[in-house]
């Protein structure tokens, strides 16, 4: 992962009596996705979905109904960027002593 945003086009189509979405090959190729794999497409809002393909490294172990894919995906750009990026990884003692400075001892048992 190079730290730079893949975006691939695509375009619906008709599949046999389905619909589909034909995506350029190099996404297949990139991520390892070879025809025939199973995948779940999840409206998020308006024109956005999110795909996830089954059997990709990974995936959490987690049963499909307990996961949210938006918070998968954020997790899973995180995890991307500190692999591209290690250098940009700081402890974060110097932000909890900020927040603990914040809100003090308010919080009350």
């Amino acid at each position: 992962m190079t730290g730079k945003t893949e975006i691939y086009h695509g375009r619906t189509a008709s599949v046999g009596n389905s619909r589909g979405i034909r995506l350029e090959a190099a996404f297949f190729k990139s991520h390892g996705l070879n025809v025939g794999r199973e995948c779940t497409v999840r409206p998020l809002a308006g024109d956005t979905f999110i795909v996830s393909f089954a059997g990709v490294s990974g995936e959490s172990a987690l049963d499909e109904q307990e996961q949210d894919p938006v918070f998968a995906g954020f997790l899973q750009f995180l995890e991307n960027d500190m692999i591209a990026r290690p250098e940009s990884i700081s402890p974060a003692d110097d932000l909890l002593a900020e927040m603990e400075a914040l809100v003090g001892d308010s919080v009350q048992d």
